[in-house]
């Protein structure tokens, strides 16, 4: 047995690196020296609604049967369409969709989204609303949410129990942002941060195409904030010199 380990080395790169053929976004993002998640959904941010005109991306919340992605399931898929225009995001479509589950919807979760079998009923099935979802925002969508890493990890399990893959671009995380726009919260709830900011008028919380919305709303907050407090000019961009593997103080390893 031996432990095996890799090093990677990063210098800053003096110049920019052409990306002939990648979009721009993906020229813009890979640029920056990401130095935490935070950073990222940072300059994410900023790349998606200050490059240029035009770019679409979805604002999207799932509600579910619980927190597990392999035995759980999505009862409402709520997105929204945006198109930047002038570096703002200008809400363009929405889908809205209740989907029929297979069992019974545990006690729990119903106490949380009040969706109730009753009422799923007469609702598409999985493999009749992906069809929409698809429609709705194509193969390769930029997603951004509220603690996206969970939605995002709901719809990968969706979509594979279709025989299909949730491919997302890149995807943001309005929650993250936050963590840098105000540090004054314990939790950061989606429901407690719209209220702190005076954005809740006409919003049922928990409700995923009303969560949507308050997404949107931070996400334009969190934008603004960054406008305003930008990365200092010096901010470097890296690129691998070289690396080399250490295989450990095994002496017969070759």
């Amino acid at each position: 047995m031996y432990i095996s380990s890799a090093c990677f080395f990063i210098f800053p790169c003096p110049e920019k690196r052409k990306a002939e053929k990648d979009s721009i976004i993906d020229a813009e993002r890979r640029d920056w020296n990401v130095q935490n998640k935070n950073d990222k959904d940072k300059l994410d941010c900023m790349t998606l609604l200050e490059t240029r005109d035009g770019v679409v991306f979805y604002v999207f919340d799932t509600e579910t049967t619980g927190l597990d992605p392999d035995n759980d399931h999505v009862v409402q898929f709520s997105a929204i369409r945006y198109v930047v225009q002038n570096k703002q995001p200008v809400p363009e479509a929405e889908l809205d969709i209740y989907i029929k589950l297979p069992f019974p919807m545990p006690e729990k979760a119903m106490a949380v989204h009040h969706i109730t079998d009753e009422f799923l009923a007469d609702k598409p099935v999985t493999e009749e609303a992906i069809g929409e979802i698809i429609d709705f925002w194509g193969e390769k969508p930029i997603v951004v949410g509220f603690n996206t890493d969970f939605d995002v990890a709901m719809m990968h399990a969706m979509y594979r129990r279709c025989n299909m893959h949730f491919t997302p671009y890149f995807s943001l995380d309005v929650l993250e942002m936050m963590r840098d726009v105000s540090t004054d919260f314990e939790k950061y709830k989606l429901e407690d941060l719209i209220k702190e900011y005076g954005l809740d008028q006409g919003l049922t919380f928990h409700s995923a195409i009303d969560d949507v919305r308050a997404t949107g709303m931070l996400l334009q907050l969190a934008h603004n904030y960054y406008v305003e407090n930008p990365l200092p000019e010096n901010h470097e961009k890296p690129y691998v010199n070289r690396f080399w593997f250490w295989k450990g103080f095994n002496k017969n390893q070759s």
